[in-house]
């Protein structure tokens, strides 16, 4: 996916980067109220890639080795 497809308004139009900053900074702030919640969301997020990174390689070499 391209950017320019994310920074796109439902009018079709681009965002000005203003206002997709201040759009981050709104999202920014309502998440801090609920930190845990986030904390959470980038932990599972991490392990995600992580498992992408490590766990599925290896597992793709375990299979390919295996006799």
């Amino acid at each position: 996916m391209r950017l320019s497809s994310l920074l796109k308004a439902p009018s079709g139009q681009v965002k000005g980067f203003e206002e997709v900053r201040y759009q981050f900074k709104m999202t920014f702030i309502s998440s801090q109220t609920n930190s845990r919640n986030v904390f959470l969301t980038l932990l599972f997020l991490q392990f995600q890639l992580l498992s992408k990174l490590v766990v599925q390689p290896c597992f793709f070499l375990l299979l390919l080795f295996s006799p």
